[in-house]
């Protein structure tokens, strides 16, 4: 699936400082960082159309493109989870509130947050493909039950065919962009993989925790591909990457305390 990355130092030669220093802050689109200035990325975007929405996940998929240009683009914005700090900093009055309705015991509100947290975790693919917009296109959704052979004869050869490429997992592997996001590296390029964070998840709270483990090892394309040769990699993934995962929870549990005292 991927080129075996430059070796790095072997996770027992890692300490917890360094685990600290490659939490990110937050989540950074590297694509677009080298494009546009980040603090006015959408001050010449124009919405062409709402692709899809998922009221209950509160997240929204939109294309549209920038002035004098007709290339198009792909915007995904999306509410985060509520942390401790969001609810506190709300119900203990420092937000404008409006009453709406009352009822008996039942009463609702329209409630301003601060701006530090009324922020909207926004992922933008651009330029955008033909793929991208279908895929976030709403569509009807069925369950398949899907053979072996019916793998082989039809998805496999979709897959091959109209697959989205994967530029950005061999930017990643071969340290070009995210590099300073890598949280833990095996290099072995059988058993080895990359763990960071994943772009779901903004690198702000514990309670949406995203990471991604990207494998060294060439040909995995989906499950499908999996084989009993494959087990020594997984073990390798659950048991490093769960390591690696307490490591760093640990120390930005520190660190968010320290933060939230003083």
């Amino acid at each position: 699936m991927s080129a075996v990355a430059k070796r790095v130092h072997s996770p027992e030669k890692e300490d917890h400082s360094e685990i600290k220093q490659k939490m990110p802050a937050k989540s950074v689109d590297t694509v677009t960082s080298q494009t546009f200035d980040d603090s006015h990325m959408f001050s010449n975007f124009v919405v062409d159309k709402i692709l899809g929405e998922n009221s209950q996940q509160k997240i929204v998929f939109v294309q549209g493109h920038y002035k004098d240009s007709d290339v198009p683009a792909v915007v995904i914005l999306e509410r985060t989870p509520f942390s401790n700090e969001t609810v506190n900093s709300i119900l203990e009055g420092k937000c404008e509130t409006a009453a709406n309705l009352k009822n008996d015991i039942y009463h609702t509100f329209s409630l301003v947050p601060p701006k530090i947290h009324s922020g909207i975790k926004t992922t933008l693919i651009y330029p955008a493909t033909q793929k991208h917009i279908d895929k976030y296109q709403h569509h009807d959704q069925f369950i398949i039950y899907e053979t072996y052979e019916d793998y082989c004869s039809i998805t496999e050869p979709y897959i091959l065919k109209d697959q989205f490429s994967i530029q950005w997992v061999y930017n990643i592997l071969e340290k070009k962009q995210e590099a300073e996001r890598i949280i833990f590296e095996d290099p072995d390029p059988d058993t080895g993989f990359i763990l960071l964070p994943d772009m779901k998840w903004d690198c702000k709270q514990l309670e949406d925790l995203h990471l991604v483990a990207i494998v060294h090892r060439h040909g995995i394309k989906s499950l499908r591909d999996l084989r009993q040769d494959h087990l020594p990699l997984l073990k390798n993934i659950l048991q490093k990457g769960t390591v690696r995962i307490c490591y760093a929870l640990l120390i930005l549990t520190h660190i968010w305390i320290f933060n939230s005292l003083n």
